[in-house]
């Protein structure tokens, strides 16, 4: 009996060990899920910043056209002025 009973101690024990090794393993598959998740958010704010840049990128352009047809259009109207003076 008192065999029986230390083999059920030992398979106790055992049994014990796995569980804590189980529980570790399962608390870094979390913590690795719980990073994924992260870097998924950080991958979605950088694409939500990178189209914003676009935009702004693209406003940047237009407004420099824009500038360079009026400085276009004052060059002409300088040049005209002058040739009427002269």
């Amino acid at each position: 009996m008192k065999d029986s009973l230390a083999q059920r101690m030992v398979l106790l024990q055992c049994s014990h060990e796995n569980l804590e090794d189980e529980i570790v393993k399962l608390g870094n598959e979390t913590a690795e899920i719980e990073i994924e998740i992260e870097i998924g958010k950080v991958g979605d704010a950088m694409s939500v910043l990178q189209s914003k840049a676009d935009d702004i990128g693209n406003m940047v352009g237009t407004s420099l056209d824009k500038q360079k047809e009026l400085l276009d259009g004052q060059s002409v109207a300088l040049v005209v002025f002058l040739l009427n003076i002269i």
